[in-house]
């Protein structure tokens, strides 16, 4: 029984996130730093997306997500992105990646019905 508790532990800090001083990273607060370059980076991709430059968007905003993942926002531009060039399939992944963080979430709930139903008014 106690090699199941072990597993069961390790599977449990292998998804949660911890940082080094035990406290999950949810509660940490982000730098000043972090969020002034987040900030930029939202600003470089939106100038890009009113530029119709959609694959330099796409690195941006995924530069956005991979320095914060919880960016409900980046993952919903990220998938308008992915729509607009065409690419269905990552486009819903963005989408339900900014629903599971936050569910209502106007433009990925738009985008996915959009996409589940072409047919779908633009409202």
């Amino acid at each position: 029984m106690g090699v199941l508790r072990f597993i069961f532990f390790i599977l449990f800090l292998s998804v949660s996130r911890v940082s080094f001083a035990g406290e999950p990273e949810s509660f940490i607060s982000p730098s000043p730093e972090k969020i002034t370059r987040l900030s930029e980076l939202h600003a470089q991709a939106d100038g890009l997306m009113a530029e119709n430059k959609f694959r330099q968007a796409v690195n941006v905003y995924t530069e956005i997500i991979l320095l914060e993942p919880d960016d409900e926002s980046a993952y919903a531009n990220l998938g308008r992105a992915y729509m607009i060039l065409g690419d269905r399939d990552r486009a819903k992944d963005a989408f339900r990646n900014a629903l599971e963080i936050n569910p209502d979430n106007p433009m990925s709930l738009v985008g996915l019905k959009r996409l589940t139903d072409p047919d779908a008014s633009n409202g």
